[in-house]
Formats: C-alpha cells, structure tokens, sequence
C-alpha cells in the first residue's frame, strides 16, 4: 500500500509540474527573397502554427503572437516550423528552437521550379 500511495504521489507531482510549464509568446519577421535575383518576392505565404501572412512588395512578414506550448516530457523547449511559399518556387522550412518568450528573424530565399 506505501508503495502504491507513493507511486501516486510521484506521478500527481510529475503531473502538476508539467502542467505549470510557461507558454511562450513568439514573433517572426523576415524577408522572402528570389535566390538567384535576390530580389523581394511580393506575395509569397508564410505560416507559422495558426497564423500566415502574404509578404508586401518588399519581400518583408511579420507574425505576432504565435502561442508556443511546450510539449510534456520536452522540458522547456518548443519546436515551431516556419514555411515560405510562393507560386513557381520551391517550399522552404525552418524549424525553430524556441524555450523562452522572443521576436526571431528568419529569412528565405526561395528557388524557382
């Protein structure tokens, strides 16, 4: 019965602190680019989780408040995908490492077919 109790009391505390973990709040911001031109492509799609957004004339995006939640058994740490897209280019994807609250930079430079 000890056993059992303390076997309870272990995975209620385990459970807890999982639970307790911060989420964080991230910004990305960048510029979309022709990889041979190096020029802006206007209009290219980025997304991130649940937010996307079409790139101006300048090439440049901007996605703010994307909720990042770390992931039980992960520590604190999150990994969020971030993908550039535009018709007549390749699809590219960066994957972020992200443990704390933060406005990261990446930028992409897209091939044509």
């Amino acid at each position: 019965m000890k056993r059992l109790t303390l076997l309870f009391c272990m995975a209620t505390l385990l459970f807890v602190s999982q639970s307790c973990t911060k989420n964080y709040t991230v910004s990305v911001y960048g510029v979309v680019t022709d990889s041979e031109t190096k020029k802006p492509l206007e209009g290219a799609l980025v997304t991130c989780e649940n937010k996307f957004m079409e790139t101006g004339a300048d090439g440049y995006y901007e996605l703010n408040d994307i909720t990042a939640i770390p992931l039980p058994f992960e520590g604190k740490k999150v990994e969020l995908l971030v993908v550039a897209s535009s018709y007549g280019y390749h699809e590219k994807g960066v994957t972020l490492t992200i443990s704390s609250d933060v406005k990261k930079e990446v930028n992409f430079e897209l091939k044509k077919w």
